[in-house]
């Protein structure tokens, strides 16, 4: 699981994390503290956090993560190849509608993302995903 959220989603993401998984943050839009963390789930699922940014890193760097993204992950996004990865968008709103982003999120339990479209290049569409952690049933 990939958080841009934070500490307003951490506990929810471990609620709906399988044994074994794993959760990187990217971001920390709600917050970087808590004030109680229950540690149990990570203990009991054996799960594996992970922070990083990108901020701290060079473009080189960047450009070779972006170059692999899209030679890797992107074609089993699309379908293409063996395996493939299940992308769940419930919808992609305009940046300028972003606050219709978040309300759309709160008030709905998605299991899928809701995307707010950043920028276009003429390779790829990057994408500010807003997840929201809830469980399948």
């Amino acid at each position: 699981m990939i958080d841009f959220v934070g500490a307003d989603y951490f506990s929810r993401n471990l609620d709906v994390l399988a044994p074994s998984g794993r959760l990187v943050f990217l971001a920390a839009l709600s917050g970087a503290t808590m004030d109680k963390v229950d540690l149990s789930q990570i203990l009991y699922k054996r799960l594996a956090l992970k922070g990083t940014t990108l901020r701290a890193r060079d473009e080189l760097y960047q450009k070779r993560l972006l170059d692999a993204f899209e030679k890797e992950v992107l074609p089993l996004m699309k379908g293409e190849g063996k395996g493939g990865v299940q992308v769940m968008i419930h919808d992609v709103i305009p940046w300028d509608r972003v606050r219709d982003a978040h309300e759309m999120m709160e008030v709905h339990s998605y299991i899928s993302l809701t995307s707010a479209e950043l920028l276009r290049t003429h390779k790829l569409t990057f994408r500010l995903s807003i997840g929201h952690a809830v469980e399948q049933e």
